[in-house]
């Protein structure tokens, strides 16, 4: 599993790629095998009450030659990088069990047995 990531824009760029593998590395592992490259690129855009959120998007790219696209935002970029990693880390797994056939999806429910009574006037 290739790692890339670009933090250009943001300070402390050196500690939040480090975290970054490291939570990839943590939330990822398990399916190393299955993942062929992950890109973070992270980016500032001007939020809704003049702060500053950070991006965060996650480019997965499986071996089954799909790719997962993962975004979140907060003031932290930190914080906007765990969220994503967590959410591409579920969203894996959940395409991972449909393909396999392991994810039953619900079935709707069953009609009724007995058909409501009219009422007589």
């Amino acid at each position: 599993m290739r790692i890339r990531i670009r933090a250009a824009e943001i300070k402390r760029a050196k500690a939040l790629r480090v975290h970054v593998a490291r939570r990839i590395g943590f939330a990822l592992s398990r399916f190393g095998d299955r993942i062929e490259s992950v890109e973070v690129h992270f980016s500032e855009s001007a939020g809704v009450h003049s702060a500053t959120d950070r991006r965060c998007r996650l480019q997965l790219t499986l071996r089954l030659a799909r790719t997962v696209s993962v975004e979140d935002t907060d003031a932290d970029a930190f914080v906007a990088a765990d969220r994503a990693v967590d959410r591409a880390a579920r969203t894996i797994s959940r395409i991972l069990e449909v393909e396999s056939g392991l994810r039953v999806l619900p079935l709707p429910p069953p009609p009724p047995l007995v058909a409501p009574r009219r009422r007589r006037r």
